[in-house]
């Protein structure tokens, strides 16, 4: 497996998983 697709793959996990987070957080402060 080539390290380039290995970065590419892991950057993106991480902005999913950000971006799900930062809306999770949002819709958590918009409920109080």
């Amino acid at each position: 497996m080539e390290a380039t697709y290995l970065v590419l793959l892991i950057v993106a996990f991480l902005a999913i998983g950000a971006m799900s987070l930062y809306i999770l957080f949002k819709l958590f402060a918009g409920q109080r």
